[in-house]
């Protein structure tokens, strides 16, 4: 039987110029032999570009866009016409400075999942530091949610975010996003979540089919939570496998994401 054909892929650009060498060394080098790797470059010049299509296929797209946000959003699209296109069964999201295990689509595959994603760690602020978590989200349980309808002023003063959000949905806590914290995913296990980020994600092509990645304005946030809200509103679970755990190339990232969406 013919293993799923997989396409490898994400929005490049310049910006992620430091992390590209060991980025493409991983992706080229992975051990599953189904796959094809596309990538598409946003940046502002051509340079970037013509160093790129020496060494994997893809194209050049979207450039135009002035809006960060929206302009990684039409390029990730530009890969899902080219995956719905060309019949891929599944698309491995896998941005340009998270390093996944080399076996890293077998483990994912293993699990039949629409969307299952692997574990990489971000910085996030939390009490005036920043502290790494895993871009993963669940939901708020129901003894937290019963502890917050009680405790309005104690959550204003822990955490005003969350009493925000809450307060602004009228406390629909499904509306209502949690962190999840690096404990959580230190056993290996395969763990239902609410949302996940893109930087290393297997999607069946059906899902697809269904959803175009796009920018939700009414929010700060990218393509990402965008696409998790609308997988779970067409029915879609969402899985995160926690064995699997990716380098993220963030060490000598020479800029912040505020510098560059402001």
């Amino acid at each position: 039987m013919q293993q799923p054909k997989i396409l490898v892929g994400c929005p490049v650009s310049e910006h992620h110029r430091y992390s590209t060498k060991e980025y493409l060394e991983s992706i080229k080098n992975l051990s599953y032999p189904n796959y094809d790797i596309y990538l598409v470059d946003n940046s502002a010049t051509e340079e970037f570009f013509k160093e790129l299509e020496k060494q994997v296929p893809g194209e050049r797209s979207c450039a135009e866009i002035q809006n960060v946000k929206e302009k990684i959003a039409a390029s990730r699209n530009v890969i899902r016409k080219k995956i719905l296109k060309e019949n891929y069964d599944y698309f491995l999201s896998l941005e340009q400075d998270v390093i996944p295990p080399k076996d890293v689509i077998e483990q994912l595959l293993q699990h039949k999942k629409a969307i299952v994603s692997g574990v990489y760690y971000s910085p996030f602020p939390v009490m005036g530091k920043q502290q790494l978590f895993p871009v993963l989200y669940r939901w708020l349980r129901k003894e937290e949610q019963e502890e917050m309808k009680k405790n309005k002023e104690a959550l204003q003063k822990l955490n005003p975010t969350l009493q925000k959000q809450l307060e602004k949905n009228n406390y629909d806590f499904t509306k209502v996003r949690v962190k999840i914290k690096p404990e959580e995913v230190e056993e290996a296990k395969l763990m239902q979540v609410k949302q996940c980020g893109l930087g290393c994600v297997l999607i069946k092509k059906e899902v697809l089919k269904k959803i175009e990645f796009r920018v939700d304005k009414t929010n700060d946030g990218f393509d990402d939570a965008t696409f998790c809200d609308d997988a779970l509103e067409k029915g879609y679970e969402l899985y995160v496998d926690t064995k699997i755990k990716c380098k993220h190339l963030l060490k000598n990232r020479p800029w912040t994401w505020e510098e560059i969406i402001s």
